[in-house]
């Protein structure tokens, strides 16, 4: 707990999403990983981090949330998003500590090991 709010983070197995399609586009890039693959445009991966974004779930979260707070019923206060997660803010009630949700957005590193030295150097 900081400062009087939970951080929970969605694991990557959570279904938060409804239906993905940003057509034409590919987060494949060169590398181990795809060699014949030529990398994403800047505009690609903008549309597909968009669509992501926009296909959560906020029933889902809640859903997911209320779990975690022994089956407490929860509402979405706001949601917003940087470049690499989208953050939802929600309440149990006027009694209870807001809690903050992150859910990392999927277009947003083609490594997790990038995301990972990414999150490291951000504390440091």
């Amino acid at each position: 707990m900081e400062n009087g709010r939970h951080l929970c983070q969605a694991d990557s197995d959570s279904n938060f999403t409804r239906d993905k399609s940003c057509r034409g586009a590919t987060t494949d890039s060169p590398g181990a990983h795809a060699p014949n693959y030529p990398a994403a445009t800047e505009e690609q991966y903008d549309c597909q981090r968009k669509e992501f974004i926009d296909s959560l779930d906020e029933s889902a979260v809640c859903a997911l949330v209320s779990r975690h707070n022994n089956g407490k019923p929860c509402q979405v206060l706001d949601k917003k998003h940087g470049s690499f997660n989208v953050c939802f803010a929600v309440t149990f009630g006027h009694e209870d500590p807001q809690w903050a949700i992150r859910v990392p957005i999927e277009t947003a590193f083609d490594d997790p090991w990038d995301k990972l030295q990414s999150e490291v150097a951000t504390m440091q």
